[in-house]
């Protein structure tokens, strides 16, 4: 099960809301759960969340809306989070509803005021198309749309007036008041002193947890704090209870002046952030740099900031609350503007401190942690028409968008940003094209990739730049090699190989280890050990990403020459060194040959294992190409024992092929060849016909889906086919899709619970107990005839 999430943290004081919410949601495709800033809604949803997480094997994630500046990129990062692919010329909402339609999965939209519009949409249209899709959304106001079960998030319950001490000491806010106080001073308790002022304390709090917890830090065994008990009495709104203390939990009394003034800056982040960027962005001679570090941890102390510990850096977070009323502040100073563009330069020079051209995977990980900052630099900067500094910040994040596989986000990100800085200076316009065309042609858009590399060789050209002009010249390499033209791609290649080694590039190691792929593929492997021998003797680091693509080559030849234990240790070797430096186009590309080298050692399970984790990383990524060849992999290791299934698999290949405008490299398409005909040799040509046309028309989740259900070693023999009616007929077709009791229902105009009848007596003939294995046995059995009758 894939689980996204932020940290819950503790909960106290819930235990009944928590068993009404998961009534609630057992009986809600869509649940809101509503209520104002500071009264515990992310964190019981999260918690929600949690508790029911095993009900959905498809996947748990969570979306922080509100860390997101432009709500127009929400689909395109839900697809990341999903693992949606992209597919080009339909919109991520259209990728994202394809890829959870058939998934039993839960989606947890946090922060949906801040784009309620978009929200509010995107709900409706998942709760519409994605029949096992369930949606928590988080909110301060409601959706507003039919369908919808709205829970209204109370407040912790207070103390009476009337309550004595020990009541009042078992009453869930103040519970929360003394756990948070413990944690600043252990000896804490509630005494014949302090029980009624903290009774008090709480009812004028209104019972809202964050209140609770902003001033539980500033009680302590001695005394406990003076509130402005006088102006709470005049707020029934809880929203005024929080920024009334807000106000209070900032103020000189509690807060020195430094910590104020950095809490202000800090909300120009829109996620994590550390100790250094923090001094960067926010130092000035008002507020010196060798004070952030000691006002962090005080922030963080009074609950205005929350900690958070990674494997290597100590980060912190402001609770969308504070931020907001932090925002407010920092607006009303005047300095919103001169501290959102430190943070849009910020984010530059960081992203600029390695070249994409340098192939550094470790940069890229570093521009991750900041993604949501980048994004709200980026966001700022195209709104406010700061349009070199967003072209050159969307430029500089290609590690980003390359090296992690946000192949869609990235390629939107730098074509508006070409739009609107076109009159950036021709070199960095003709790098930015560069890497454009970069990133769609891994998303399999071809021709508009061959626009923008080849806007680039020319922009590359008139600037005088021939570095760019020989990195421009080997991406079209890559793509005519994409393309399966490769005569072409060899020429392209070796021209960028020349042009970089004689300017005294290392980057020319790349082209060379390029044009050795090339070579392999038209089967001159004299040529390509020749080139592996010249790249080595530039000794690359072999746990570098030069290194991981050199020892691929090296598997590469020696699979190619029928010695799979070189090829098996040296493609092991580059996924290994791949993994590490989580490069996500090498991973994919060494998980697909180390399938093939498997399958000529007769290791269907290992093949196929290798395979389904390439399609499902080619998928997340949109990398269209390896997906197909990867989907070719899996026929492989079912054409002997499911060939329905294998040509089903062959077919949905070629598809995406065609739709791409390439042509299968020769040792691909030899095996594929090899694969069909065992394939073919053990069905009628009727059944022929008919898994050929399931792959042309369902694609390749469809068919993939079936593989992940039943692994080598779960196959079996299936029944023979038994006298069905022409409804059952129409079902077992429609089953071969893996349609659910709610699509067939719609197909054929009856009730759900009618379909799931007619499905329990085709069940029932076939002798099976599994709904996946009547799945599997449609998939290996339908036939012409029964197509046709499905159609009529």
């Amino acid at each position: 099960m894939a689980w996204v999430s932020r940290d819950a943290g503790n909960l106290v004081g819930r235990d009944a809301d928590l068993a009404q919410l998961r009534t609630l949601h057992a009986g809600a495709r869509l649940l809101t759960v509503l209520g104002p800033p500071g009264v515990g809604k992310t964190r019981l949803g999260m918690h929600l969340a949690a508790t029911v997480g095993r009900d959905y094997p498809d996947g748990v994630w969570f979306a922080d809306v509100a860390a997101i500046a432009d709500p127009t990129m929400l689909p395109h990062v839900l697809c990341r989070l999903t693992e949606a692919r992209q597919e080009p010329g339909r919109t991520a909402l259209d990728a994202l509803v394809d890829h959870l339609r058939t998934r039993s999965a839960l989606l947890i939209l946090d922060g949906c005021e801040r784009a309620l519009e978009v929200c509010t949409a995107l709900a409706r249209t998942l709760c519409d198309s994605c029949p096992h899709l369930h949606v928590i959304a988080i909110s301060r106001e409601p959706m507003n749309t039919s369908g919808d079960t709205i829970w209204r998030t109370p407040p912790l319950a207070v103390p009476t007036l009337t309550a004595a001490r020990d009541e009042v000491a078992t009453t869930d806010s103040v519970q929360l008041m003394v756990a948070r106080a413990r944690q600043h001073d252990a000896r804490f308790s509630i005494t014949r002193a302090n029980w009624a002022p903290i009774a008090e304390m709480c009812r004028r709090l209104g019972g809202l947890p964050l209140a609770v917890e902003l001033v539980a830090p500033h009680i302590s065994s001695r005394s406990t704090p003076v509130l402005p008990i006088a102006e709470l009495r005049e707020h029934t709104n809880r929203e005024q209870i929080l920024r009334t203390t807000l106000r209070w939990a900032t103020a000189n009394e509690q807060l020195p002046h430094l910590a104020r003034l950095l809490l202000c800056r800090l909300s120009v982040f829109a996620g994590t952030f550390d100790a250094d960027s923090a001094k960067t962005i926010c130092s000035d001679r008002k507020l010196p740099r060798r004070t952030i570090e000691s006002n962090l941890d005080r922030l963080a102390n009074a609950s205005l900031l929350v900690r958070e510990a990674t494997a290597d850096a100590k980060r912190y977070r402001m609770l969308d609350s504070v931020r907001e009323f932090a925002l407010e502040q920092l607006s009303d100073s005047g300095e919103e503007d001169a501290f959102r563009n430190n943070l849009l330069e910020y984010m530059v020079g960081l992203a600029e401190r390695v070249v994409p051209e340098a192939v550094d995977p470790a940069h890229a990980t570093v521009l991750e942690r900041e993604i949501d900052n980048i994004r709200a630099a980026l966001s700022w900067a195209l709104r406010r028409g700061e349009d070199l500094s967003a072209l050159r910040l969307a430029l500089a994040a290609c590690s980003l968008w390359y090296f992690r596989g946000y192949y869609a986000e990235g390629s939107e990100w730098l074509e508006r940003a070409l739009q609107q800085a076109a009159d950036a200076p021709p070199p960095i316009r003709a790098r930015a094209a560069a890497w454009l065309g970069q990133l769609l042609q891994f998303r399999g858009e071809y021709a508009a990739a061959e626009r923008w590399l080849t806007l680039a060789a020319e922009l590359h050209q008139v600037s005088g730049d021939a570095v760019g002009s020989a990195f421009a010249t080997g991406m079209l390499g890559q793509l005519l090699l994409m393309r399966g033209e490769l005569e072409r791609a060899r020429e392209f290649a070796s021209q960028a190989a020349e042009r970089l080694e004689s300017l005294g590039h290392p980057m020319h190691v790349a082209s060379r280890l390029q044009l050795a792929i090339v070579s392999v593929e038209v089967g001159d492997l004299t040529a390509a050990r020749a080139i592996i021998q010249q790249c080595a003797a530039q000794r690359p680091d072999p746990s570098g990403m030069l290194g991981a693509w050199l020892r691929f080559l090296e598997g590469r030849v020696g699979a190619a020459a029928r010695n799979l234990v070189i090829a098996r240790q040296c493609f092991t070797q580059a996924l290994g060194a791949s993994r590490a430096l989580r490069e996500q186009t090498a991973i994919v590309a060494a998980l697909v040959e180390l399938g093939y080298v498997d399958l000529g050692q007769h290791e269907p399970n290992q093949a196929q294992a290798a395979f389904l984790e390439a399609v499902d990383l080619a998928r997340q990524s949109s990398d269209r190409m390896q997906c197909a060849r990867a989907v070719e992999g899996l026929a492989g290791t079912v054409a002997d024992d499911r060939p329905f299934l294998a040509i089903r698999l062959i077919s949905a290949a070629d598809r995406l092929r065609t739709l791409l405008g390439a042509t299968a490299w020769p040792r691909d398409r030899g095996r594929a060849q090899s694969w069909l005909a065992a394939a073919q040799a053990q069905l009628s040509q009727r059944e022929y016909v008919a898994a050929w046309e399931l792959g042309q028309s369902d694609g390749i989740d469809e068919a993939v889906s079936l593989v992940w259900q039943f692994p080598p070693d779960a196959q079996s023999s299936t029944p023979q086919a038994p006298a069905f009616t022409v409804r059952e007929r129409q079902i077992v077709r429609l089953l071969a899709r893996a349609a659910t009791n709610e699509q067939i229902a719609r197909q054929l105009g009856i009730r759900p619970s009618t379909a799931r009848t007619h499905v329990e007596h085709v069940m029932a003939k076939l002798g099976l107990h599994k709904r996946t294995e009547v799945v599997l046995w449609a998939s290996q059995h339908v036939a012409s005839d029964e197509i046709s009758l499905a159609r009529a």
